[in-house]
């Protein structure tokens, strides 16, 4: 690999581009922002839905109430 982290390395076949390597850390950042564009992702999805939202506490609050109903 080479010493700076941040050039991949393009592998070639028959004069086309086919795979990259690239420095580990530089791989699990690319993980990390695509895991929280599909989080982004979804929560625009809900948001645009019909959900009920409220704060943990009071969803709390509300299940214990039901349990001792």
């Amino acid at each position: 690999m080479a010493k700076d982290p941040y050039k991949l390395q393009v592998v070639v076949k028959n004069g086309k581009p086919v795979a990259v390597l690239l420095d580990i850390a530089q791989y699990e950042s690319l993980l990390e922002i695509a895991e929280q564009k599909a989080d982004l992702k979804a929560i625009k999805k809900m948001k645009a839905g019909d959900w009920e939202t409220m704060l943990f506490d009071d969803y709390l609050n509300r299940k214990r109430r039901r349990a001792s109903a």
